[in-house]
């Protein structure tokens, strides 16, 4: 029992320790649990607080934005902007590549972008109502969002929407501010003109003009800117003058360009009024210079010439000459002021004259030129100081001032003799140049003709010896044998060629041999130039030009022997060529030399077989066209025995060609066949028919002109036809084949021409036209 009973206890104390191990394991399973549910509930709490609730709201701004409440997405959005960066909670596990940040929401990033399009789509709504504080609002709207998707465009679009709102309202000048600012814009430049000139007029309408006329001026040629500019101008001017301000009328109205509306005459009323102003006030000078300023307005004139004529008179019968002229000059179209001028000038001239200021006198006297007494006093003023001057060997002075007096006393004898003075101390000085240009004005004057001569022929051996032997041959020419000038000609022709020869120029070098003709060796040279040109040429295959040559100096050594191969051989080359012309003449030319005469006669020959043969058929089939146009290629001068009757069956074709075309009334095609063969047969009779009679241009006694051309059209009083003339008619039309009108030839002269039209009967009597 005892055992049981100590079982029993043992197995009650392990079931009592089992129950509390157990119920510590449940304490503390209750705890960790506890643990684990709080930290659930806070991680859960945490991911609301920073996760859930950004979301909601982002979504909720979102719905609104789609909905159209822009503000308060706008407002949500941009909080959510302004909490991206505020929290973060970085978590890095670099076991297991865990790098992340547990509050970072990326609906934030986004946020502010999405408060922008809540701004661009709000204003695209305000922009679409077009009312001005709507596109005030809208245009702030989008300048705020910078370059966000097209803001800038939509931004210029407002202000223009907006700048014609205000155009239409007539806020001109807030419309150009507005256009201003978009000025690349559309038509934003030339809306701006057109605000800008609106506003210009509602200025000038609100008599504004100062304003007005800047804003006018400043739109250049912008439809009657212009206009409405002097317009700015002119119309307060008007007004001054209304209200008696001539001063301030003046100012505006000087200006203007007299031809504008009636500036011209508003002028000079406003010059009358000062005028009337000063004269009630007696102050006569002024006055007088602004009635002289009205011009012929009213009595201006009138009243110019009361306020200075009597005045000026007295001043001079005092002896005032220098006031009484100014006022006269003032008024030189009234009554005898313009000689009472010159008078005054005469007297003041004078008076300088006297005391010995001659300079000071001419000065005066220079405005009366017109007055006799006035111009004789000006000469007598230049000539005694110019005489002075001779005298004290100012030449050069002296000859300025006597030839500015031309005709007065002996002035232009002395100018001569002044100039042939100077003329001959360059010569004395030996400058030639220059003495020469002086002698040849002088014309012929005393021997100034031969001095020039002198002149020039030192001046040529001056070059001479500076080696300029062209310049120097130049004038050596224009001496034409004065003293030794030919042999100074020739030596200066064989410097030249010399230089030339020294620089390789053989051809210029034998140019100027040649020139140089017997000086020294030039002959010689000359020879030898030109040979070793003609060898040269020979060197070089142009056996041409080197026969030519050779020609030249038949007698320097062998030239005329090369001269002959030479032709030989440019013979060869021609007939080889085909030139078989040119060949026999050029053998015919040497006939002397080996077998030149044969190969010439073969050359004729054969030159003439084909043409002629052709000919022959021509004419023997009556193709006197064909016959003529072989005959006339070919050289008919030197034909051989054989061909000696080419010359007479070429005139022959000609002869019938020109009488068939003749006979098929084409007498202006034949005249050409005529003309070939003057002389031939009874063709100078056939020439003085009248078909080509009237050939040129006639003119009637009163001025009518006809012309008959050998094209056979003509032209009658400035009418042009076609025309076919016989012995004793002639026929004009349109064409060549309807020669409709007609016109009977009574007589048909070498210069007469009389003839009838038969439709008018109207009859012209013409002469030849020479012009």
């Amino acid at each position: 029992e005892q055992a049981r009973q100590a079982r029993a206890e043992a197995q009650q104390r392990a079931e009592e320790e089992e129950e509390r191990r157990a119920q510590k394991r449940r304490r503390r399973r209750r705890v960790v649990w506890g643990v684990v549910c709080a930290l659930l509930a806070l991680i859960l709490a945490a991911g609301v607080y920073f996760h859930g609730i950004p979301f909601y709201r982002y979504y909720a701004a979102s719905r609104q934005m789609q909905n159209g409440v822009y503000a308060a997405a706008r407002a949500e959005f941009e909080a959510l902007a302004a909490q991206c960066g505020k929290r973060s909670l970085p978590v890095r596990i670099p076991a297991i590549g865990l790098d992340v940040d547990l509050l970072d929401m990326r609906l934030y990033y986004s946020s502010a972008t999405l408060a922008k399009e809540c701004t661009y789509r709000e204003a695209n709504e305000t922009l679409a109502t077009g009312t001005i504080p709507a596109l005030r609002t809208a245009q702030d709207a989008f300048d705020g969002l910078g370059d966000y998707r097209d803001s800038a465009d939509l931004a210029r679009e407002a202000r223009y929407r907006r700048a014609e709102l205000l155009f239409s309202a007539r806020q001109y000048e807030n419309a150009i501010a507005l256009y201003d600012e978009i000025l690349s814009y559309r038509d934003a430049r030339q809306k701006r003109g057109a605000a800008l000139y609106q506003w210009a007029v509602q200025q000038m309408e609100a008599l504004d003009f100062t304003a007005a006329r800047e804003n006018f001026l400043s739109l250049g040629s912008y439809e009657d800117s212009a206009r409405r500019a002097q317009l700015c101008l002119y119309q307060p001017a008007l007004s001054a003058i209304d209200q008696g301000e001539y001063r301030a009328a003046i100012e505006l109205l000087t200006q203007l360009d007299p031809s504008f509306e009636n500036t011209a005459v508003r002028l000079q009323e406003a010059y009358y009024g000062v005028a009337s102003e000063l004269f009630d006030a007696q102050n006569y000078d002024e006055a007088a210079e602004y009635y002289l300023l009205a011009g012929d307005y009213r009595d201006a004139y009138s009243q110019a010439t009361a306020c200075l004529y009597e005045p000026a008179c007295d001043l001079m019968d005092a002896g005032e000459y220098a006031q009484a002229k100014e006022m006269f000059d003032k008024i030189l179209a009234f009554r005898d002021a313009q000689e009472l001028s010159w008078q005054c000038s005469e007297a003041l001239g004078r008076a300088a004259m006297e005391t010995g200021d001659y300079d000071g006198a001419r000065a005066l006297l220079a405005d009366a030129l017109a007055y006799p007494p006035a111009l004789e006093l000006y000469q007598e003023c230049v000539y005694v100081p110019a005489s002075a001057l001779q005298e004290a060997g100012d030449l050069n002075g002296a000859l300025a001032m006597f030839e500015s007096i031309p005709g007065y006393a002996d002035a232009d004898e002395r100018a001569l003799a002044i100039r042939y003075e100077q003329a001959e101390e360059l010569l004395s000085a030996h400058e030639y140049e220059t003495a020469l240009e002086a002698f040849s004005a002088l014309g012929d004057y005393s021997d100034s003709e031969e001095e020039a001569r002198n002149a020039r022929y030192g001046y040529a051996l001056q070059l001479m010896s500076d080696g300029l032997y062209e310049q120097a041959a130049a004038h050596l020419l224009l001496l034409d044998g004065f003293l030794s000038s030919d042999s100074y000609l020739r030596q200066a022709y064989y410097e030249l060629a010399t230089l030339a020869l020294r620089e390789g120029d053989l051809e210029g070098a034998a140019d100027y041999y040649l020139l140089a003709d017997t000086y020294a060796d030039a002959q010689d040279l000359y020879d030898d130039c030109v040979y070793r040109i003609a060898r040269a040429a020979l060197a070089e295959g142009d056996t041409a030009r080197a026969a030519e040559l050779l020609s030249r100096i038949p007698a320097y050594a062998d030239a005329d022997e090369l001269r002959v191969q030479s032709v030989y051989a440019l013979a060869e080359e021609k007939q080889e060529a085909g030139l078989l012309a040119d060949a026999a003449d050029l053998f015919a030319s040497i006939s002397g030399y080996e077998d030149a005469a044969e190969r010439a006669d073969a050359c004729y020959d054969a030159y003439y077989a084909g043409a002629y043969a052709t000919a022959k058929s021509a004419m023997a089939a009556k193709d006197y066209a064909l016959a003529v146009a072989t005959l006339e290629s070919v050289e008919r001068e030197n034909a051989s025995a054989t061909y000696g009757d080419i010359e007479d069956m070429y005139r022959e074709a000609n002869y019938l060609l020109a009488n068939q075309l003749y006979d098929d009334k084409k007498p202006y095609e034949a005249l050409t066949y005529y003309r070939n063969i003057p002389g031939y047969r009874d063709v100078d009779r056939k020439l003085d028919r009248v078909c080509y009679r009237i050939l040129g241009k006639w003119v009637s006694v009163t001025g009518i002109k006809m012309e008959f051309r050998e094209d056979g059209t003509c032209t009658i009083d400035g009418h042009d036809y076609y025309f076919h003339a016989a012995t004793y008619a002639f026929y004009v039309g349109e064409s060549p084949d309807e020669l409709t009108g007609s016109w009977t030839i009574h007589s048909c002269k070498e210069d007469y021409l009389s003839i009838e039209n038969d439709r008018t009967k109207s009859q012209y009597r013409l002469t030849r036209d020479e012009d």
